[in-house]
């Protein structure tokens, strides 16, 4: 679940909704490095009715970002820190 803030062009039916809550375990994804020691990672999701896909770079340093693509609203895009569990 992420927070969604910007523009839809579908109405949500509850509070529930208005987030970008992924339904769904049916996706695939593309690992690929990058000449620096980063990673892009590309998730594209199979049934989802909302979200599309996800693209996840991180880079050496930890830092990451996330974007959020979906079919009615505007993109998202997150941005922090990874930290070792």
């Amino acid at each position: 679940s992420l927070p969604f803030s910007g523009r839809s062009n579908t109405a949500s039916y509850t509070m529930s909704e208005n987030g970008i809550n992924v339904n769904t375990k049916k996706f695939t994804y593309i690992e690929t490095a990058n000449k620096k020691g980063g990673y892009l990672i590309k998730i594209v999701l199979k049934d989802d009715r909302v979200t599309s896909s996800f693209s996840l770079r991180v880079n050496k340093n930890g830092m990451a970002t996330l974007a959020a693509e979906s079919f009615n609203r505007d993109s998202q895009v997150y941005s922090g820190g990874i930290m070792p569990l």
